[in-house]
């Protein structure tokens, strides 16, 4: 007999931390450790999940190259992504 899993309490508490992570993001301060950790909690199907990662790779290699507007940009993919991802 297979139960379901109430998924609603953890979803709960990764869409708070995800908000926070992004508007952090938003503002030019990412912590790309959190984000990191946020994005492989989300509920995202692989290819997404994929996405995700290599946007959120790009935008800190952006940054450490001192190329803030590209990586500005990809952040704010990203970050739109993960808004629409998970409304």
């Amino acid at each position: 007999m297979n139960s379901q899993v109430d998924v609603r309490p953890l979803w709960d508490v990764l869409s708070a931390d995800l908000g926070g992570v992004l508007d952090q993001a938003s503002a030019g301060r990412p912590d790309w450790a959190r984000l990191e950790l946020v994005l492989d909690c989300l509920p995202l199907a692989t290819a997404e999940h994929a996405r995700c990662c290599n946007q959120l790779r790009n935008a800190r290699a952006y940054f450490n190259a001192g190329e803030t507007g590209a990586g500005g940009f990809e952040l704010s993919q990203l970050i739109r992504r993960l808004r629409q991802v998970t409304a």
